[in-house]
């Protein structure tokens, strides 16, 4: 399918490839954050993302946290996971 082709289409749907790339990233970007170790930066990186900036967080969570806020709520979040694990 050609660029313009594709442009086309996804303006026809209402949509931009912007658009997309932010929808998946944030999709992505909330299924890793939820379910895996990985830190700020590695997670940054599968992004496609060169660095966790300020602005990385809320691109991939829809939330106005600050990475070091991030951080805090994954933390618990793998410890609550790693609390069940081990009760099984």
């Amino acid at each position: 399918m050609s660029t313009r082709t594709l442009q086309r289409r996804l303006t026809g749907e209402g949509a931009t490839f912007q658009q997309l790339m932010e929808d998946a990233r944030r999709e992505f970007g909330s299924a890793l954050s939820a379910n895996s170790s990985l830190e700020l930066n590695e997670t940054a990186y599968l992004l496609g993302y060169e660095d966790a900036n300020p602005s990385f967080v809320p691109s991939i969570t829809g939330k106005a946290q600050s990475p070091g806020e991030w951080r805090t709520s994954h933390a618990k979040s793998a410890r609550t996971r790693e609390t069940e694990t081990s009760a099984v």
